[in-house]
């Protein structure tokens, strides 16, 4: 006797070495990724600059506060009044770095100062404008 229906055909063969090779390209390439960061990073520190700006002009003063040139914050000081501004740097730890540090007003007068940071914490550098 026949059975009432076909037999079912057995499912086809699915190589699946070529996912397996790729999910492990992938994995591998997310190591070396990690690792390379962190090797890269290995050599850097952060630090604090905490600049300090005395306004000395005879009116209120828009300042841009710049570090080796490039512009990192702009604040308005009273007349007669310091105002304090934290600005983070980075750095390699092997020698150290120099930071100039710049403050700009819109109405002329500027000072600057240049430091070196070789160790993590807050460096002081104190600017008069006027």
């Amino acid at each position: 006797m026949q059975p009432p229906y076909p037999p079912p055909t057995p499912p086809a063969y699915r190589p699946r070495l070529p996912l397996l090779l790729l999910i492990g390209a992938v994995v591998l390439m997310a190591i070396a990724g990690v690792a390379g960061y962190l090797i890269g990073s290995a050599g850097l520190q952060s630090a604090t600059l905490r600049v300090n700006m005395e306004n000395r002009f005879i009116s209120e003063l828009t300042v841009q506060v710049s570090i080796n040139a490039h512009v990192r914050q702009t604040v308005g000081i009273p007349v007669g009044q310091t105002v304090t501004v934290d600005l983070g740097v980075t750095y390699g730890t092997a020698d150290g770095a120099y930071f100039e540090v710049r403050a700009t007003s819109t109405q002329g007068p500027s000072d600057s100062d240049r430091i070196l940071v070789n160790s993590p914490g807050i460096y002081v550098v104190n600017l008069r404008l006027g």
